[in-house]
């Protein structure tokens, strides 16, 4: 009997072991290499980089499937009220509660950005789910045209509004993705070479996001190139998932359990 109940246990197991980063410093990263351009392997990677632990976690390709390695959380801290400030009205009404990752670092909070530096050279790093040929390799100056890739947003869903957008000094929003009234070619973000780039990332409900991005760009030689669509997973105030709240459960009817047995155990002697 009490195998069985290890058995169950330990089939939930692999479903607890994905990433979570929620306090860490962390980037969306853009990754080409130029060399698979023409062969069976997309030459683009879109990555989320852990860049506390040096780690690097391959994203969910919606072209070709593979395991989602990672989850971005954004905990209790990154509630706040949207400001009486006509220039954030985008958010929703003055005093509305947001969750906002913010694009300055704090504490308690995942400090999430968005990459498109090369680290290969840097020892130390690992990838899961990330093919070594795309491990951390950024996208070059020269190789696309104006230097620019565009990371469009491509795909939402979630139980609010997503909006991606940065601050200047003089607290001026920039708008990069705004999905309250759906996607347009709008949500899109330009990217440079070997830049590395903060922004706050605002949820309007609690609840689990998916953004899928796709990033593309033309060559210095004409050619245009895309990136397979990525989703990334975001939990807003996350909740217990059902596995965990199915381990939980069995591992305390096991404790029931043992402690029943104990009790008639000790009736008995």
């Amino acid at each position: 009997m009490k195998a069985r109940h290890f058995l169950v246990l330990f089939a939930f197991a692999p479903v607890l072991t994905a990433a979570v980063l929620d306090v860490q410093h962390a980037d969306i990263s853009v990754n080409f290499n130029a060399s698979l351009m023409g062969s069976a392997t997309n030459p683009w990677r879109l990555t989320v980089r852990d860049e506390d632990g040096r780690i690097e976690y391959g994203g969910r390709r919606v072209a070709t499937p593979d395991q989602i390695q990672v989850v971005l959380d954004a905990l209790e801290a990154s509630k706040v009220e949207v400001p009486d400030d006509s220039r954030y009205a985008f958010l929703g009404p003055a005093g509305r509660e947001v969750y906002i990752l913010p694009q300055t670092q704090e504490t308690g909070m995942l400090f999430l950005g968005t990459s498109s530096e090369n680290k290969t050279a840097q020892a130390g790093w690992q990838g899961v789910g990330v093919q070594s040929n795309l491990l951390v390799r950024g996208f070059a100056s020269g190789v696309f045209q104006s230097n620019r890739v565009n990371l469009r947003l491509e795909t939402f869903s979630g139980p609010g509004a997503f909006f991606l957008y940065s601050t200047n000094a003089f607290g001026d929003p920039t708008v990069f993705y705004d999905t309250a009234g759906g996607l347009s070619l709008d949500d899109n973000r330009q990217m440079s070479p070997a830049n590395h780039s903060h922004f706050n990332w605002a949820f309007t409900e609690p609840g689990e996001y998916t953004l899928g991005l796709r990033a593309s760009a033309t060559t210095a030689g004409g050619t245009f190139t895309q990136s397979d669509v990525t989703e990334f997973t975001f939990r807003v105030i996350p909740e217990p998932s059902s596995a965990a709240l199915l381990v939980l459960s069995g591992f305390a009817l096991l404790c029931r359990r043992f402690r029943s047995r104990d009790l008639e155990t000790n009736k008995t002697s």
